[in-house]
Parts: C-alpha cells; structure tokens; sequence
C-alpha cells in the first residue's frame, strides 16, 4: 500500500509541473509578421504589420527601418495595448517594381520595464509578388486622372523679410539725411545804382553797421550780408563771377584775381567765419564781428587801385 501511494504522490506533483510548464510556455513572448495582402500592383499600398504577444511588462521598441528600393515606407503607425504600450507596428509600404519584392527581416527590441534592453529578435522575411496593372486588371485602359491636391498657401517669408529690410535701409537714409540742417533762404538788402563797385560796396558795409543785425545777436545774418557784399564788390569790380562760387572755389582760382596777397587773405578769412557762421552755427562774439567789417571796408579801399584807373 505504501509504495503505491508513494508512487501516486510523484505521478500528481510530475502532473501539476507538466500543466505549469504548458501554462508557462502559452504565456511565452510570441511575434509574428503579416500582410494585407500576397498580390498587389505597381503603386498599390500594402499594410506590413509586426505583433507581439506577451509582453507583461516590457515594451516594444522598434527602429526606423529604411527599406531598399522598390519598396518605399509611405506611413508608419504604431500599435497600442491598452496600458498604452506599443505592442507592434504597421508599416504602410508601396512597391515600384513588378516580380517577387522581398519585405526584408527587421530587428525588434524588447526594453524592460526600467528601460535596459531585454533582448533582441528578428521578423521573418515575407514576399509578394507584384504586377502591372494592366495584369492586375486585365485591362489596358488608362486609370481616371486624379483630381488636382490642394497645396496650403505659405506666406512668402523670404520677400516680406527683403521688403522690411529695404525699407528700414530707407528709413535711415531718411532719418540720416532729413535731420541735416536745411537750407535756409535769406534775402541779401541790395541797392539798386550806377555807382562804381567800390562805392557802392562801401555805401553797404556803411549800411550794415547801421543794422541791427548785432544787437539781436543775429550774427548768421550778419555775416550773410558781408559776405554778400564783399563777394558782389570782387564781381563787379573785377567781372569774377565770385557770387557763384564757393569759399573753396575762391581760394582754389585766387590767384585770377589782381589784388593784393594780404588783402586776399584778409577778404578769406572773412569767407570762413562766414561759412563757419552759416553752415557750422560758430558764431563769433560781436567784437570780432565789428572788427570783420572794419575789414572788409579796409579790403575795398586798398583793392581799389588794383582795377580802378584814378583820374589824375
């Protein structure tokens, strides 16, 4: 009686560890590899799926895959279970080749649960057998034209950033320039006469110092009005077109002119307080003022002799 019951106990415990072990064995890691289809034509979409089974607590990991040509990956898209776990993936394939396409074998990771590679397992190769579509259809007809795709309109960035650039550039050329002091428009006192030139000059410069032009401190006017005069005195007496040129056209062609070198230097210092007065806003103090136009009535009289023929 004892050993069959023995016998019994060890025939029950080999039992249980056999179902155990099938049990086990039915909850392996399982993956397999599928198409939608075995036949398909030039240009058809074919769905090239990877499923795993089994996976407990690992995840699925698997690579861009870059298929060789004929075959082109038009779209991927994973697959989830419902822990949200990737449990495989479908590859949207298109083929541009006819005869046997071979879908080549893809390595699988598989991750533990803290993120270290598990193992590593590779797909089997699948083929398909790819056609024209003429011999797909039988027909020889030609396929209807595909309506027009919509294209999305995109904002020409690279010509509204050029237009922005070009007018700032405008901009400040304006803003550089526009603040530049302007011109301004002074009317210079004539006197109408047939006097000679250097009676005339003098009878202005005598006229000037009867102004008020220094005593409101109006000093550019001032030296607006001398310049005038001197110029026209040089002009009139000597026929040098002096009122058209500027101070450094005057100095560049001084030596046309028949006078005196000191009383050349004296009327050109006088041109660049001027200019200095008009264009650079240095006024002098009033006393040198005064004393320019002592200088100028000094630079007419000693010229005189130069271009005037005196009645003896």
């Amino acid at each position: 009686m004892i050993p069959r019951k023995i016998l019994f106990y060890i025939g029950l415990i080999l039992f249980l560890y056999t179902c155990g072990k099938n049990e086990s064995l039915n909850g392996s890691f399982q993956l397999s590899v599928s198409t939608d289809t075995s036949f398909a034509a030039i240009g058809d979409l074919i769905r090239f799926r990877i499923q795993t089974k089994f996976l407990r607590d690992n995840y699925l990991v698997v690579p861009q895959t870059q298929f060789s040509e004929p075959l082109e990956v038009r779209q991927l898209e994973p697959l989830y279970n419902e822990n949200g776990k990737i449990t495989g993936i479908d590859y949207i394939l298109s083929v541009w080749d006819t005869g046997a396409v071979v879908i080549p074998a893809i390595a699988v990771n598989v991750f533990k649960p803290d993120s270290t590679l598990d193992f590593v397992v590779n797909t089997d190769s699948l083929e398909i057998n790819v056609v024209s579509m003429v011999a797909k259809t039988g027909s020889q007809s030609m396929r209807p034209i595909k309506g027009p795709v919509p294209v999305s309109r995109r904002w020409p960035m690279t010509t509204i950033i050029l237009v922005l650039l070009l007018a700032g550039i405008l901009y400040g050329l304006y803003v550089i320039y526009g603040k530049r002091m302007p011109t301004e428009h002074i009317e210079v006192e004539t006197v109408q006469s047939s006097k000679p030139a250097d009676e005339m000059a003098l009878e202005k410069l005598n006229h000037l110092k009867g102004s008020k032009y220094l005593q409101r401190g109006e000093i550019k006017e001032f030296y607006v009005q001398l310049s005038y005069i001197l110029r026209e005195y040089v002009e009139n007496s000597v026929y040098i077109k002096t009122l058209e040129m500027t101070t450094e056209e005057i100095k560049q062609y001084r030596s046309v002119i028949p006078f005196d070198r000191d009383q050349l230097g004296i009327w050109m210092d006088i041109l660049q307080r001027a200019d200095l007065s008009k264009y650079a806003k240095s006024d002098p103090e009033k006393m040198i003022c005064h004393e320019d136009l002592a200088a100028g009535e000094t630079f007419v009289k000693n010229t005189v002799p130069s271009w005037k023929i005196q009645n003896t």
